[in-house]
């Protein structure tokens, strides 16, 4: 049976806006630029990196998942590599 995945509101927002984006890999500076007015950023990254949503490749760098997984699944590859 699998474990359902519910996200807060502001989880819902960020990942909404994130997950369409081209290039699947996201540093921390470029987030805090899309979202300048959110005080609880830190914590909301951190909920979706439990949740599966996004994967740590270093500090301040995460890669979007489509949706929740603990496997990584990766389109495109040369998108990460770039």
């Amino acid at each position: 049976m699998e474990k359902n995945i519910y996200l807060s509101k502001k989880e819902q927002d960020v990942f909404n806006v994130l997950r369409n984006l081209k290039n699947p890999v996201i540093e921390h500076d470029q987030l805090k630029d899309i979202f300048r007015d959110d005080k609880y950023l830190n914590k909301t990254i951190s909920g979706l990196i439990k949740k599966k949503i996004f994967f740590q490749n270093k500090k301040n760098m995460y890669l979007i998942q489509k949706e929740p997984s603990d496997k990584l699944n990766i389109e495109d590859i040369h998108a990460i590599a770039l």
